[in-house]
């Protein structure tokens, strides 16, 4: 089998980990693939440390001047011609919209959904002119893929494909040894692009709502990076928090080794399709406090591997860190709990057979 995944950008995220997980399966199966991206991020390094083949294509952007789109688009044709897959898997809107233009699933194709543009949160024009592109790029694919069922329902919703086209099929984690927890200071990370989607700011005014004694006992970090950060240092700054770190981006190895000692993950978000930056925290035994937004409800069931709050509610946020940084033995259940569901329902081997199924099935639909 030859497969040729396309993504917009080749920066670290939660779909260009999916690629690198699949490329892995993939090597692993003695199977062939190609990857298509932006160039000089993270997974083109990781494709090109694997033998796989990669192609640049610098036009692809979260744009819709018509101008890039159509060199995008011809970049596109120009690959899949070389490479000649068995089958192409689109990532991401603009890629996953623009290859599905270009192949016409004359060659087998798929769609993932990482989260769909139209999700409620996003903005309404975003919204609006999404739906429609969507529904008519599902004319061209066999699959589309929802990384939740929340995902699948809202694209029913909006009549985006029939129910027989749309699957789903949740990410997978590897399991992340746990380190030693309650050092002294309880430690809360948040792991996020600081961009329109997250909410690191609410996890902050949250955070200074705390009484100042039970402040003390805790660390807070915020890892990622984005144009939210002056307004971040603003709000610490204000409220007096020296507790509050903003170490930067950092790469995945070293966010596994702080979260193997961390206490709890927090995650304050307007939007979401499935994150795997809290199937990463649960992986490594964290109880989560996480906005009840996309899939989120998916991955936390609420009292029992941690709490979800309103998306934007500042009290509900206070009160959920307010009760875990003062009980232990509740962190220690919880974070149990979501170690457990990690095994049980998110791992890597479930994601491997279930997609890898889905290329299967559609390859024998098409008699390839």
């Amino acid at each position: 089998m030859k497969v040729f995944y396309l993504i917009t950008k080749s920066t670290i995220g939660g779909a260009q980990t999916h690629i690198e997980q699949m490329t892995r399966h993939l090597k692993e199966q003695g199977d062939d693939f190609a990857v298509m991206s932006q160039p000089g991020g993270w997974l083109e390094e990781k494709i090109k440390e694997k033998g796989g083949t990669f192609y640049s294509n610098q036009h692809l952007q979260n744009t819709y001047n018509p101008f890039l789109l159509k060199k995008a688009k011809a970049k596109i044709t120009e690959a899949i011609s070389d490479y000649e897959p068995d089958l192409v898997s689109t990532h991401s809107t603009v890629a996953g919209f623009l290859g599905r233009m270009a192949v016409k699933n004359e060659i087998p194709t798929l769609f993932t959904a990482h989260g769909w543009a139209f999700t409620p949160g996003t903005p309404w024009l975003r919204q609006k002119l999404t739906v429609l592109a969507e529904k008519y790029a599902a004319r061209f694919c066999e699959k589309i893929i929802c990384v939740s069922e929340f995902d699948k329902e809202i694209a029913l919703k909006h009549n985006v494909a029939s129910e027989e086209k749309l699957t789903t099929i949740h990410n997978g984690v590897e399991l992340i040894e746990q380190g030693e927890k309650d050092k002294g200071k309880v430690e809360i990370i948040f792991v996020g692009r600081f961009g329109a989607q997250k909410d690191p700011t609410l996890l902050i005014k949250a955070f200074a709502d705390l009484p100042q004694e039970l402040q003390k006992q805790v660390e807070v970090k915020f890892i990622g990076e984005g144009k939210k950060e002056a307004k971040m240092k603003e709000l610490i700054e204000k409220h007096g928090l020296e507790q509050v770190k903003i170490p930067g981006r950092m790469p995945r190895a070293r966010i596994f080794e702080i979260l193997k000692e961390a206490d709890i993950f927090a995650l304050s978000t307007n939007w979401e399709g499935f994150p795997r930056s809290i199937l990463e925290a649960m992986s490594a035994g964290l109880p989560i406090i996480a906005s009840d937004v996309g899939g989120i409800n998916e991955q936390v069931t609420d009292g029992e591997n941690g709490y979800l709050v309103e998306r934007g509610n500042r009290k509900q946020l206070k009160e959920k860190l307010k009760k875990l940084i003062e009980d232990k033995e509740l962190r220690k259940r919880m974070g149990q709990s979501s170690r457990k569901k990690v095994e049980e329902r998110f791992s890597l081997e479930q994601l491997y057979r279930e997609t890898y199924n889905i290329y299967q099935e559609v390859l024998n639909k098409k008699g390839k």
